[in-house]
């Protein structure tokens, strides 16, 4: 364990950004799970100044400034995100002016979101705070620009980062960690293999199918056709008159 790690793990207990925003969390969860509020427009202002509150407390605390700030934009994102894909009010007063923009003025949360946390990744357990609130962002569906590719991308990026989280916590150790493909490979793959390949793939199991299953009822047919008797029964040959003239 290196000297970041220990100093991570040996902190004195208290509240963390992930303790400060739990109750956020809580009430974006509400509104994934269909239970978003009546007026959107005041929930956008609550939300606005709950988070100014967890900056105000985060300063008392002396959490880093910027982990503080990083923390609150993750927040901030799964919040656009989750309010813009809710039909109805809450959709109506979110597109006026997304948290995004009115608390940090950026534009491209999604993929901000994944520069930021590829950042703190590399600079290891000094950041394990909020990566833990980057994680629990992830874990309540947040997408960003992973909503336009495959999602096993994206469960292979959380995946990954729930392993980094809980080996600097001093957890497990990661089997063979040299070993572990990057977090695109999902899409290298996939952009390697063409189209046309697939469908031949495809079309192939297809004709085997067929051809399987005809040779089966066709045996299965005459297999039945032998076991019934036979109801016509040929005519016997007729007499033949032969005349033979002198």
């Amino acid at each position: 364990m290196d000297a970041g790690t220990a100093e991570a793990v040996a902190s004195p207990p208290g509240r963390d950004l992930l303790d400060l925003l739990h109750e956020g969390f809580y009430a974006l969860l509400l509104v994934r799970r269909g239970c978003g509020p009546a007026d959107g427009t005041a929930f956008r202002r609550a939300l606005c100044d709950w988070l100014g509150g967890v900056q105000a407390q985060a300063r008392r605390l002396g959490l880093d400034a910027e982990d503080v700030r990083l923390a609150c934009f993750a927040f901030a994102a799964l919040a656009d995100e989750l309010a813009l894909g809710t039909p109805g009010p809450l959709r109506e007063a979110w597109l006026q002016r997304p948290l995004q923009h009115e608390l940090f003025d950026e534009t491209l949360a999604g993929e901000r979101f994944f520069e930021h946390l590829e950042r703190l990744r590399e600079q290891g357990p000094r950041h394990l705070a909020v990566l833990e609130v980057f994680r629990m962002c992830l874990l309540l569906g947040y997408q960003g620009r992973y909503a336009f590719q495959p999602p096993e991308a994206r469960s292979w990026l959380l995946q990954r980062l729930g392993d980094e989280i809980l080996r600097w916590r001093g957890g497990r150790a990661p089997f063979a960690p040299r070993a572990q493909a990057p977090d695109h490979v999902v899409h290298r793959l996939r952009r390697q293999v063409p189209g046309w390949a697939v469908a031949a793939v495809l079309a192939g199991l297809v004709l085997l199918a067929w051809a399987g299953l005809h040779l089966h009822l066709v045996h299965r047919t005459e297999h039945e056709l032998a076991q019934v008797p036979a109801v016509v029964q040929p005519l016997p040959e007729p007499a033949r008159l032969t005349v033979t003239w002198p």
